[in-house]
């Protein structure tokens, strides 16, 4: 399997209107849909279904032969049969830990989840993932999917048939021998995602170290005794594998969401301190002003309870502790400066930040490289948070320099650890989805929903908001001065 990720890979998580989502993505379709749940009870997706199959679309439909799926009153999946769609009905008692639930469309988009396909869904906490334009992630799905319709086919002999292993080589043959071993990168990697399984391990090993004599003298030895090769994958491992790795796809998403709406919030809240920032400090020296001139009226007063003095005094040190805090944040605000990006470089900087991130996500790698892409992923994160375009390719140029190509679903073996991990990074993702939807509920991100994504939206709305805050400055002024008459006057 493949397990290196394409610099342009799309994937989008979604957790609200999940069913008109993958409605409107089967709306699009143009060729083909793959479909593997193990419920289906959708009325709207299935007469979406029956229409793309009127239109001449391939629909294939794999499910769980039950109760839920074939009962009295359920959808007529004979009317979508007749029209020509491949409807397979998997045996409870084989496949009874069938729980897939992903489309494929056009052999380009991936729709996967804990969404199935049911009426109850649109009322539960789900999420999906779309992946676009990536064919190893297709590759990966389609296999599956081809494995359910006919369990003898072998996952890696649809991922990469023995023809294709032997082309490869023979064509890295011609190469040395032609020499343009330039050439070799390209057809290696290619063969990564089976070199263990074809044991090609000393052929691999010549081509990194450029011992191409001895490379080509092992590839000769390997194509003549080609056909008494017998690939031997652990299904089960296989198939934990592939779970593992949508999970990190999954994770991957959720995070760059979460990093995207935190750095909104921070760039906002800078914005409104370099726009408001004079106003607010003033506001809040007023309140703080006016609770303390409120305290020491109190404390002159000969009735007045201590209890009552207290709580006074006590409301009076928290304005000043705010306004304090505040003078200090603005301070450090006025001393740095984060530049304000067009467009194109807002544009730029996600791209090279994902880039970035897919490389070194902390939640990815194997464990021995755990703590430098730590490391390196503040470095990341803090560069992205400032808008810092040129920090963020510097990161990303040494990563690309360094070697975080393997990750926990590409390397793993263990089934044990397997299950393990995918424990771990469920826990890691559930995390995530809750610090996301954390983030998505903040003032500050309802506020930027409201007024625009784009910087220059949000410096117009603060500039609007000065007249507000000059008002409510000059209120606080006459009331801070009313305060201070009333007290002359008693003395």
């Amino acid at each position: 399997m493949h397990y290196l990720l394409d610099i342009k890979l799309s994937v989008k998580a979604y957790f609200r209107d999940i069913h008109n989502v993958i409605l409107d993505y089967i709306q699009k379709a143009e060729n083909e849909i793959l479909i593997a749940v193990a419920w289906f009870t959708d009325l709207e997706l299935f007469d979406a279904l029956c229409k793309k199959a009127q239109q001449g679309l391939s629909i294939r439909l794999v499910l769980i032969d039950d109760e839920i799926n074939r009962g009295v009153g359920k959808l007529n999946f004979v009317r979508l049969q007749n029209l020509k769609a491949q409807i397979t009905f998997l045996e409870t008692q084989n496949f009874n830990r069938m729980h897939h639930k992903f489309c494929i469309i056009d052999q380009k988009i991936v729709i996967t989840g804990s969404y199935n396909w049911t009426k109850q869904a649109r009322n539960n906490e789900e999420n999906i993932t779309v992946i676009k334009d990536e064919v190893h992630i297709y590759d990966d799905y389609s296999a599956i999917f081809n494995q359910l319709v006919d369990p003898q086919v072998s996952i890696s002999t649809i991922k990469l048939s023995p023809d294709a292993v032997k082309r490869r080589l023979e064509m890295i043959k011609n190469f040395i021998f032609l020499d343009e071993t330039e050439n070799i990168p390209s057809q290696l990697s290619k063969l990564a995602p089976v070199i263990e399984s074809y044991k090609l391990e000393q052929i691999h090993t010549f081509l990194e170290k450029g011992a191409y004599q001895q490379a080509a003298e092992e590839i000769t030895i390997f194509l003549k005794n080609f056909t008494a090769i017998v690939v031997s994958e652990d299904h089960e491992a296989n198939e934990l594998k592939f779970e593992l790795k949508i999970l990190e796809l999954r994770l991957e998403s959720i995070t760059n969401e979460k990093a995207d709406l935190e750095r909104d919030i921070l760039l906002f809240n800078r914005r409104q301190y370099e726009i408001l920032g004079d106003l607010i400090k003033e506001l809040l020296r007023l309140k703080a002003e006016y609770q303390q001139c409120i305290a020491e009226q109190a404390k002159q007063e000969q009735n007045q309870e201590q209890e009552e003095i207290d709580e006074l005094e006590e409301e009076a040190e928290q304005a000043k502790d705010t306004y304090d805090e505040y003078s200090e944040e603005y301070e450090e605000v006025q001393q740095t400066e984060v530049k304000q990006l067009n467009e194109l470089e807002e544009k730029e900087l996600k791209n090279i930040f994902r880039r970035a991130c897919n490389l070194c996500h902390p939640d990815k790698v194997t464990e021995e490289k755990k703590g430098q892409a730590s490391q390196i992923f503040i470095q990341l994160k803090e560069a992205y948070d400032k808008n810092d375009i040129a920090a963020v390719k510097i990161v990303y140029a040494k990563l690309q320099q360094g070697d975080f190509s393997q990750t926990k679903s590409s390397k793993l073996k263990s089934i044990d650890i397997l299950r393990s991990s995918i424990s771990e990074i469920k826990y890691k993702l559930e995390q995530a989805i809750q610090a996301l939807h954390k983030l998505s509920t903040d003032p500050v991100t309802m506020t930027i929903n409201q007024i625009g994504k784009n910087e220059s939206q949000w410096v117009d709305y603060l500039h609007n908001k000065r007249v507000s805050f000059e008002g409510e400055i000059a209120a606080w002024q006459e009331k801070l001065e009313q305060l201070r008459v009333g007290e002359f006057n008693e003395k």
